[in-house]
């Protein structure tokens, strides 16, 4: 009898205890769901100098779309060269577009506590990252996200962050 009266309490207190986290990480993961313009990209080097990141220049122009499972991700330089002939592009031309673009797609997963969002690529203009996943810290302020690279970060940047803005709840 006392084991049983145990067992319940027991049960009783891991429904209170586990119950408000499973909402309240419900709740942020459902704030990620709609349309995303990027606004801002900024990095800090380890020499203290900042500013935005090369591949995407100052002009950077980005999109990022989360589903209720699914999530895709583009930034690029809008001022990368244009090509000569679209039709029959060079070898150069091939290299500067893929130099000044990351596009990837897949699934993502919500760490409320840890603040922290898990990008699991599926398919990535890089070949290599497909199945390797990406960690950002989140912010929310207002109608903007602030995703922040987790280590490891390229050599030579100790911070680089990209400032989204809602555009839509689909």
């Amino acid at each position: 009898m006392r084991l049983r009266v145990w067992a319940v309490r027991c049960a009783m207190l891991g429904a209170t205890l586990c119950t408000p986290y499973a909402f309240a990480q419900d709740d942020v993961a459902k704030r990620f769901i709609g349309t995303w313009q990027l606004v801002e990209t900024q990095q800090t080097l380890s020499d203290g100098s900042k500013g935005p990141p090369q591949l995407y220049g100052p002009n950077g122009v980005g999109y990022l779309i989360y589903g209720e499972k699914h999530m895709c991700a583009v930034v690029g330089n809008p001022d990368r060269p244009k090509w000569k002939t679209p039709q029959t592009p060079t070898d150069q031309d091939l290299r500067s577009a893929f130099g000044g673009i990351i596009a990837y797609c897949g699934t993502y997963a919500v760490d409320a506590r840890q603040n922290l969002i898990t990008h699991k690529i599926e398919i990535d203009v890089i070949p290599n990252r497909a199945g390797v996943p990406l960690n950002r810290s989140f912010t929310f302020s207002g109608n903007r996200l602030i995703l922040r690279l987790a280590p490891p970060l390229p050599l030579g940047v100790v911070d680089r962050f990209l400032t989204w803005e809602r555009v839509d709840n689909n």
